[in-house]
């Protein structure tokens, strides 16, 4: 175990930081298993850096000493077996050792060979840092617009363009697979790495996504994610094309006539070889990568995958983790290495998320429509292996469909929807490998959805050409121009990928819309630790950590219990907050200024008596709390009412007066500029010696706003959460994932059953990361509303984090609320003095 300075912690650590280190040390030199929470604002990232870090680079440094060692060792106890007069009797445990010895030299070996690729790599970086070549590339983009039929036409099935580049073995090393839930919270993860004392010594790479790391402007624009990856691929395949074609002279032959776009200039072996290699020796986010790709005219994409192989750490967001055909083709193997999965509160809602797929009855006849007037057209000219898959493509839509539109709203097994459905003739494995490899959604790009087919394999005789001479309004009217542009095939496949998993791990729900038609089907993965099994079962080590892990039991049965680790196994840390008491005031509110009892459950959440003491309560607490205060409400439904009648109600012009009011947008692309507005405001405010003039915010629980949003300082003194964000009960999805854990999972120590315990965890998971926006550093104070006598029931108090309930007040008295909240802002105000 090291000592405190040892860790290379940039700051002087608390206890709490150092017990996080140390535990997480253990867990990565026991190859066991840890769960950590530590609330948001205490470090957690820069732990975990210099915690699983320290443990890598002295694993490093003693792995070849320390086999050279055991070498030693066996090969002189070998000598003294064979040296002996009883040698006979001792040949079987001689055997024994020569096996064992033999595995030894064989993983130093793989060490050896490994450090010296490190070593050229180092000395090629070195070169690179001179090279001026790398200015040098400047690429020709000219992509045409004509569209030749050939481009169309499908490869005999059974073509494989699989990624070379990612077929090689990950080979040599111990690494650390680092995953989190967004590109962002990866990229603040880079920034801590650069603060470590060691962080220059780290080889470490970036994984994302091509519509996060492209920088071909023909594929960018597409801005439809599966739409970049096929236009890449397509392009790359070019690549391949044209490399392999060139002459001996290096001039590649005359084209024989004009095709459809060209190779990607990005797409350059030397070029990638050359960025792979600057990325691994230079700490980069998804930003640096791109900026290094633009530099060098090389594809930061496949640049990141080609610098797994050499890496020590590498980041990544949960899909590329849990999904296991996504992490074989970026090359990422959780064998013997180390996986740290970050804010894992909602760990088994994402897998599900990952592996769930929902497609629309318009989708479907779209699709049949599309792969219909595909094979109309090009009929005389496709492989017979060809013409057989899509006709029992087209079988299959028509079937799914006619099942949907015609069935009434229920759940079912896959195995059961299959039958019923009359597609249990058919071979879906073969129809999705089909899909897979010729590359169909993308050239059914540009076959718009005009018509529905007559029938299997048909059209009305209508030609293409007359069909888009017609007038528009046979069209699609009421599909976004960004959605026709993609393949409506692309949703059908995830689909049909999940009716061929395991029957018992999943569920169909069949939807119905307002009009009480069935409108989509959804696939449920009831079971999401069945596909991540591998990973844990695989690892040397697997840390989950967070700031609120509640309830623990989730992840021992549901994640780890899976796998075959047993709850005792799993080892816990559970750390509380840097904060001390006198800077946070967390308060359960009962009762508003008029006395009447807050409780926003379903029946009430509309009442207006109710809405106007809330409305009063908020008018208030901005007369006394300086800078900014968030209001989450518990669902945007709610919170368009609740403003639609403080509108009518005088409330809000009454907050106005006090406050700048802004309101959390639907829209992501409107995030940044509320978020610049309400900080600019906030910062405005408290330097014209205004505070209370500040501004208040209105934002969901659960919403865009509610995780992985910084509210430090003034942007977050006060943080309201209005009611608890029960999910709706009468869900089909939630009751049948209840039903599954009532089945499988045992009762909480307290008779509760685990049903009931995941409908409550639903809701405090999400409480408790909306709390944690504020309080994000140890200076920082606020104040934490709770508004709802519910929050006085013991379960529920029980699944606050530790350091919160600890702390927390309970208020039936609203003059008693009011002295409480200015003492406390006089009390910190003067502190900061």
């Amino acid at each position: 175990m090291l000592d405190s300075d040892s860790y290379g912690f940039p700051f002087q650590p608390y206890s709490i930081q150092l017990e996080f280190m140390r535990g997480l040390y253990t867990i990565c030199e026991d190859s066991s298993v840890g769960i950590f929470e530590s609330p948001t604002g205490t470090g957690k990232s820069l732990s975990i850096i210099c915690g699983s870090l320290s443990w890598l680079l002295n694993y490093e440094n003693n792995r070849v000493p320390s086999l050279k060692e055991q070498a030693t060792c066996l090969t002189n106890e070998i000598e003294r077996l064979s040296d002996g007069d009883d040698w006979l009797s001792n040949a079987s445990e001689k055997c024994q050792l020569l096996e064992k010895l033999s595995t030894i030299r064989c993983e130093l070996s793989i060490w050896e060979e490994y450090r010296s690729r490190i070593e050229n790599l180092k000395k090629e970086q070195a070169k690179l840092k001179d090279d001026t070549k790398r200015s040098k590339f400047h690429p020709q983009i000219n992509y045409k617009t004509v569209i030749e039929d050939d481009e169309d036409i499908l490869d005999s099935y059974g073509h494989d363009d699989s990624d070379d580049e990612n077929a090689e073995d990950v080979g040599g090393g111990m690494k650390i697979l680092f995953a989190s839930r967004t590109h962002s919270q990866l990229s603040q993860f880079v920034s801590e790495v650069k603060k470590w004392k060691h962080g220059s010594e780290i080889r470490l790479v970036t994984l994302a996504s091509r519509q996060q790391l492209c920088i071909n402007e023909d594929v960018r624009k597409l801005e439809n994610n599966s739409l970049i990856n096929e236009r890449c691929t397509e392009l790359k395949s070019k690549s391949k094309q044209s490399s392999s074609k060139t002459t001996d002279a290096g001039v590649p032959p005359k084209k024989k006539r004009e095709t459809a776009g060209c190779a990607c200039p990005y797409y350059r072996s030397e070029g990638i070889s050359s960025m792979a290699t600057d990325i691994l020796f230079e700490v980069s986010d998804i930003e640096d990568i791109v900026a290094k790709g633009k530099e060098m005219k090389a594809c930061p994409y496949y640049a990141s995958r080609k610098a797994v192989k050499e890496s020590q750490i590498i980041l990544m967001p949960y899909n590329i983790l849990f999904h296991k055909e996504t992490r074989e083709s970026c090359g990422v193997s959780a064998k013997d290495n180390v996986v740290i999965i970050d804010e894992a509160h909602n760990i088994l809602e994402t897998i599900s998320g990952i592996y769930s797929a929902e497609i629309t009855l318009k989708q479907l006849n779209d699709s049949r429509s599309q792969v219909a007037q595909y094979l109309h057209k090009y009929n005389t000219r496709l492989a017979p292996g060809n013409l057989l898959s899509l006709r029992q493509l087209i079988q299959v839509l028509k079937m799914i469909s006619n099942f949907v539109q015609g069935g009434n709203p229920q759940v079912l097994l896959p195995s059961e929807f299959v039958v019923k459905a009359g597609i249990d003739n058919l071979n879906l494995f073969k129809i999705i490998q089909f899909l897979n490899k010729s590359q169909l959604c993308r050239k059914l790009n540009s076959f718009k959805v005009f018509v529905e087919p007559d029938e299997i394999g048909k059209v009305p005789k209508l030609g293409l050409k007359e069909l888009m001479n017609k007038e528009t309004s046979i069209l699609t009217s009421d599909v976004d121009e960004k959605k026709i542009r993609g393949s409506p095939l692309l949703s059908v496949i995830p689909i049909l990928s999940a009716l061929c998993r395991p029957h018992n791990e999943g569920r169909i729900v069949l939807k119905k819309d307002d009009s009480r038609e069935i409108c989509s089907l959804k696939y449920l993965l009831l079971n999401p630790a069945a596909e991540v099994k591998d990973v844990i079962n695989e690892a040397r080590a697997v840390i989950v950590a967070g700031g609120t892990m509640r309830p623990i039991s989730e992840f021992q049965h549901q994640l780890f219990g899976a796998a075959g680790i047993q709850p005792d196994q799993v080892k816990i840390f559970s750390f509380g907050h840097v904060i001390p008491a006198e800077q946070v005031l967390p308060v359960i509110v009962t009762k508003g200024p008029a006395g009447r009892v807050f409780e926003f459950s379903y029946g009430n959440r509309s009442n207006t008596k109710m809405l106007d003491e809330l409305g009063q309560l908020i008018v208030n607490t901005c007369n006394i709390v300086p800078g900014g205060v968030i209001v989450f409400f518990s669902s945007y439904e709610i919170e368009n009412n609740t403003y639609k009648h403080w509108v009518e109600s005088g409330h809000l012009e009454k907050m106005a007066l006090r406050k700048r009011v802004f309101r959390e947008p639907k829209s992501s692309a409107e995030m940044d500029s509320v978020l610049n507005s309400y900080s600019k405001f906030v910062s405005t405010a408290m330097k014209g010696g205004v505070p209370q003039s500040g501004a208040l915010l209105f934002s969901v629980v659960g919403g865009k706003m509610s995780e992985g949003i910084n509210f430090s300082d003034d942007l977050g003194r006060c943080v309201i959460v209005v009611g608890l964000p029960y999910p709706n009960v009468d869900s089909p999805e939630l009751k049948e994932k209840m039903a599954y854990l009532d089945r499988t999972q045992p009762r909480s120590s307290d008779g509760r059953s685990p049903g009931q315990l995941f409908y409550e965890s639903l809701c405090m998971k999400a409480v408790n990361q909306s709390i944690g926006r504020a309080i994000r550093h140890r200076n920082d104070y606020a104040s934490i509303l709770l508004v709802d006598q519910r929050y006085e029931r013991q379960n529920v108090r029980n699944a606050l984090p530790d350091w919160l309930s600890s702390r927390l007040l309970s208020v039936t008295n609203f003059g008693q609320l009011i002295v409480q909240l200015k003492k406390f802002f006089i009390s910190n105000a003067n502190a900061k003095k």
